[in-house]
């Protein structure tokens, strides 16, 4: 199957010579990407363009969302749809087919795709080949041990000679569901398979490794949702009565967290969690990255509102935020303004005057902001 460029098989895991069993498919089938230039962000970006996902709240028309279904990675606060639902005639909906609109994660797809380094990608005729081989009165543990003597245990000497349970591993993967291609093993049994393989003169069998696992669930909903309008919780996020978070905004919100007051810092979280998520990113993370750690505990950071902001954002107690992630965020938005230069040149000095703190003859008299030449953001995300 081929998306907008992008190539996915359907393979399942197997094990192959586990102690007396031959062969033995492992869990459900998933989709695989082997295309080693494809990323996790390609393959979202070329799938959301393939469905037209929107991405952006100007790419939304507010008065045509109608019945909404929320899948289950959507980040939205559900009581932010109610403030707005008679504005905008909305409704939420729990079954996908009678929805006009469906509103996904930002990183539906990215979220569900990982990289796998220990994954080798068989053809599953090649597997069936081998197997029905190994069926042969020819084919016995002496005769593989005469062929590759030091790759092969006694477990796997006497299961090729056990004709019955070679035939269930045949009989195992034929009847696996036909739209399956490929098989995977993990590395220990794939060096069982290449041993068995190389021997019966199968050496070119397998295709691939370490490929880019998808999850099966996400690319057929969106296959399914294909006849729908598409947006993702972000796209969302600026339609619900929230507003893009300013620099006077940024800067009370910053004393708010900074008090030691709880009424404080509270006021200052809720704050954070109902401005506009979209529009106000870069100083969410020079907050989230100030405060994060020192507020975690606090019970608001537990709220649906707040937990929302965190997967937005991708934020987490491990999340390290730099000077150089500020200005990569704000560029890429659009927003690097001359207040965020302040900013970030006040910090850089306050930074570099400690570095150099224990000389006495040399000081930080300036610094330049200056973005990297092979940098080609501009001014997107």
């Amino acid at each position: 199957m081929e998306i907008n460029g992008v190539k996915f098989i359907k393979f399942v895991n197997a094990s192959f010579f586990d102690g007396s069993t031959v062969f033995s498919p492992q869990g459900e089938s998933t989709y695989g990407v082997l295309e080693s230039r494809m990323d996790q962000v390609k393959i979202q970006d070329k799938l959301f363009a393939f469905f037209n996902v929107k991405t952006k709240g100007t790419d939304v028309e507010s008065d045509k969302l109608g019945k909404m279904f929320f899948s289950k990675t959507a980040t939205v606060p559900r009581y932010k749809i109610r403030e707005v639902k008679d504005k905008y005639n909305l409704s939420v909906v729990r079954d996908s087919t009678k929805a006009d609109t469906i509103v996904i994660s930002k990183n539906e797809v990215l979220g569900n795709t990982s990289y796998s380094w220990g994954q080798y990608i068989y053809k599953r005729e090649d597997v069936t080949k081998v197997l029905e081989h190994c069926l042969s009165e020819t084919v016995s543990g002496n005769t593989l041990k005469l062929m590759r003597p030091y790759r092969y245990s006694s477990s796997v000497v006497n299961a090729i000679d056990n004709k019955e349970e070679v035939q269930k591993a045949v009989d195992a993967i034929k009847g696996l569901p036909a739209n399956i291609e490929y098989i995977s093993f993990s590395y220990g049994y794939k060096d069982k398979f290449d041993s068995v393989a190389d021997a019966l003169g199968y050496t070119d069998a397998k295709i691939n490794s370490n490929i880019h696992v998808v999850d099966q669930a996400v690319v057929d909903n969106l296959r399914n949702y294909a006849d729908k309008s598409i947006i993702t919780d972000s796209a969302l996020q600026s339609l619900l009565g929230s507003s893009d978070m300013e620099h006077e905004n940024y800067v009370f919100i910053d004393q708010l967290l900074s008090s030691s007051d709880p009424g404080n810092i509270e006021l200052g979280l809720t704050l954070m969690a109902n401005c506009n998520f979209e529009g106000s990113q870069h100083y969410l993370l020079i907050l989230l990255g100030d405060h994060f750690n020192n507020h975690r505990y606090n019970k608001y950071c537990h709220s649906v509102a707040f937990k929302s902001l965190l997967d937005f954002m991708n934020f987490n107690k491990y999340t390290n935020v730099n000077l150089d992630n500020i200005l990569d965020k704000a560029d890429s938005m659009g927003k690097l303004t001359d207040d965020i230069r302040t900013l970030v040149f006040e910090r850089a000095m306050e930074e570099f005057g400690r570095s150099f703190s224990r000389y006495k003859w040399i000081k930080v008299k300036g610094i330049e902001i200056v973005k990297p030449e092979n940098d080609t953001n501009q001014g997107r995300d």
